[in-house]
């Protein structure tokens, strides 16, 4: 098996890891039963690292024109992304009868800050990602302009650092999630990764296979330390870096491996579909589940399998619905 490292080109491997990545932010917002449940869930946490890793990875050598065109677009999915999650909450608080009550909770000045601050909003939890990712890269755009990457590369141990500091503090202590969330430390460190990595591939490939899976291996089990061993300080986030990058620099050596051709499928064509309508569908079923059938399937072991392949079967269908549509309008 030779190594190869993908530019411009379809990198296999990467869309293969990002199918696998998509279906693990399924499992850690709906749980399998305790204790396997909190075990996969944290397994799972390297999906999102990954997807701002290749973000960063493909900004390397982009104008600030290509970086505008990207922002555009993340700015525009996202504002879609929050009109459907607040007409589907909407709707279910006026079936409930809780309307008042929560447009009370959602337009206070509180809100407002940890959108900004902690990339969170409390009915649409999932898209922290994509408010991370757009703050993200109106800071890029703005270093690219000055031809500044160098220098904030140069910050990438100090990101980490803080990042190690904050996440081991908060899930330590076990304080409000939102509070290790924020772009800096959440999504600019592991974006400045990934360009880091594709600056210096042609190093970054050579190193040995042995040395990769011995890393992730150790990142793995210092991620899962505090579950495992019941460590008195959670230090999971130190494990996960060497475990996310030990993923990705393996995504990059073997671009052209094909492990599952649908796996690669869903990691190139619905995984952005995958992220964003995951928690409505899965918030939909148990609905459902708990109206017509008068049953809480809110924590069985089918649950999060149900609402996996209920997600991709959905997005399928949206993404071919988007693509006619797209190319209707180019002819």
């Amino acid at each position: 098996m030779t190594n190869t490292v993908c530019d411009d080109k379809q990198n296999h491997l990467l869309d293969f890891l990002k199918g696998i990545a998509c279906i693990g932010v399924v499992f850690i917002h709906f749980h399998f039963p305790e204790p396997f449940g909190n075990l996969i869930s944290k397994i799972c946490q390297f999906a999102v690292p990954l997807f701002f890793m290749i973000a960063g990875f493909y900004a390397y050598n982009r104008n600030s024109s290509t970086i505008k065109r990207r922002l555009i677009k993340i700015a525009k999915i996202l504002l879609y992304s929050l009109l459907l999650y607040t007409v589907y909450w909407f709707i279910s608080h006026c079936i409930t009868h809780t309307l008042t009550s929560w447009l009370t909770q959602e337009l206070r000045l509180k809100s407002l800050v940890k959108l900004v601050v902690f990339c969170t909003v409390d009915y649409a939890i999932p898209l922290w990602y994509l408010i991370a990712m757009l703050q993200t890269y109106i800071l890029w755009y703005f270093v690219v302009r000055k031809k500044k990457e160098n220098v904030l590369i140069c910050t990438l141990p100090v990101l980490f650092i803080a990042r190690f500091i904050c996440t081991s503090y908060v899930e330590t202590f076990c304080l409000s999630w939102c509070l290790k969330i924020n772009f800096i430390t959440c999504a600019l460190n592991w974006f400045l990764l990934g360009y880091f990595i594709n600056k210096n591939k042609e190093y970054i490939i050579k190193i040995p296979n042995y040395l990769i899976a011995l890393s992730g291996l150790i990142g793995l089990l210092i991620a899962l330390s505090h579950i495992l061993f019941k460590t008195s300080i959670d230090i999971s986030c130190v494990g996960l870096f060497l475990y996310v990058a030990a993923i990705f620099i393996t995504g990059i050596k073997y671009s052209n491996m094909k492990i599952s051709n649908i796996l690669v499928y869903i990691g190139e064509k619905l995984s952005l579909y995958i992220y964003i309508s995951h928690s409505l569908i899965g918030c939909l079923i148990i609905f459902l589940a708990k109206i017509l059938l008068k049953v809480d399937i809110h924590s069985t072991w089918l649950t999060p399998i149900i609402v996996a392949i209920s997600t991709i079967v959905f997005s399928y269908f949206t993404y071919k619905i988007n693509t006619i549509y797209v190319q209707s309008h180019k002819k």
